[in-house]
């Protein structure tokens, strides 16, 4: 592995994305670990679509380790076909509330990630994806209300290294999109 690789921490409530994130294959300049302690930065990638049990949890004790070490974290928000402004608000009001005057985090918002190539990550623009391209089949809107701005993961790793490396970002909250098509 090449030196300059930045290790990241991960945790996930999405397996596929987890496995998806540690091939290092994936990524030209961040190599993502398991354990918390080999990194200095950390990440945890919600998906709003799958289950949060033990989510909100699994991200406080992941803040506190960070205080506790004086590390950096970041907190991407995956939303599926739906927007769910809720969730957000309720993840960011746990962020602000650990934070103590001194916000060590910053969160990512990603209302439409698309991942190239995988036989492994079924997220739901890429099923949309697949069903144009296998069954022939999409639904269009004839009002043009089905907007969608996918963002790629190179993209997404290079959000992610700015807004750790960048000064002013902890505390900020950063809305990722990709190019609008309809």
């Amino acid at each position: 592995m090449a030196s300059s690789f930045i290790k990241f921490s991960l945790v996930t409530n999405n397996s596929e994305l987890e496995e998806y994130f540690f091939d290092q294959k994936n990524f030209a300049k961040i190599n993502f670990v398991k354990n918390k302690h080999q990194a200095n930065y950390h990440l945890c990638l919600i998906d709003l679509e799958n289950d949060l049990k033990n989510t909100s949890q699994v991200l406080i004790e992941l803040y506190q380790y960070c205080r506790e070490n004086n590390q950096k974290l970041s907190v991407v928000l995956l939303h599926g076909q739906k927007l769910d402004t809720e969730k957000n608000k309720y993840l960011k009001d746990i962020l602000d509330d650990l934070s103590q005057q001194k916000p060590l985090y910053r969160l990512l918002i990603i209302p439409c990630l698309f991942i190239n190539n995988s036989a492994v990550v079924e997220l739901w623009f890429n099923q949309l994806i697949n069903q144009a391209l296998f069954k022939h089949s999409v639904s269009v809107s004839q009002k043009g209300n089905f907007t969608f701005n996918p963002l790629s993961v190179s993209d997404l790793e290079n959000a992610l290294l700015k807004s750790t490396f960048l000064s002013n970002t902890q505390g900020q909250t950063f809305w990722l999109l990709g190019n609008n098509f309809k």
